[in-house]
């Protein structure tokens, strides 16, 4: 396969691949660069010459290879492939949230000479959710909090409902044996 550095593309084509905000990749069976667009460029700080003809570790690192190999396989099997990965940010300090999704190019003859690899960056995307994630659990754990506390209280103000039941049940047996003691049966005689 030629160097895509060196092919001519139509200028529509360039001014399109130019303009996306994602990183569009074009990788040969082996693994390696083929095609690098300026969003790529931008994200991982090298060239397209720095790029072109480089595996996926050696220009993202192993890290970040290693986070999307299951999918590579995926693909270079001829399957479309699709992941969400945290990786390391570049130059350290942190990671970020990466979605990509991998075609394959097939030949005519159904062989895998290729595949176009698409990310997008989802960092603020994914970290939005994980504090929302986080605020539910904080959320879920005050009100389940809340409702032992109430559970309780209810508890004990039944404990003293039933307390107060049994002193009203035996007050009214007092009351009943108390009348009984001083007004005796009188008999059919009396």
């Amino acid at each position: 396969m030629p160097d895509m550095l060196s092919w001519d593309l139509p200028p529509e084509i360039e001014f399109l691949l130019g303009r996306v905000p994602a990183a569009l990749c074009y990788l040969d069976p082996e693994q390696r660069y083929r095609y690098v667009n300026p969003s790529f460029c931008h994200w991982t700080g090298v060239t397209p010459e720095q790029a072109v003809g480089r595996t996926i570790a050696e220009v993202v690192g192993l890290d970040h290879y290693r986070a999307i190999a299951e999918h590579v396989e995926r693909v270079l099997d001829g399957v479309t492939a699709r992941y969400e990965v945290e990786v390391p940010a570049r130059g350290g300090g942190g990671s970020r949230w990466l979605r990509g999704v991998l075609v394959p190019d097939r030949s005519p003859s159904g062989v895998v000479r290729g595949y176009l690899l698409m990310v997008e960056d989802i960092t603020q995307r994914k970290r939005a959710e994980l504090n929302l994630e986080a605020e539910r659990l904080r959320y879920q754990e005050q009100l389940e909090r809340e409702v032992e506390e109430r559970t309780q209280e209810l508890k004990a103000l039944q404990s003293k409902l039933l307390h107060a039941g049994r002193l009203s049940a035996a007050q009214e047996m007092a009351g009943s044996v108390r009348h009984g003691v001083n007004n005796p049966l009188q008999g059919p005689l009396g």
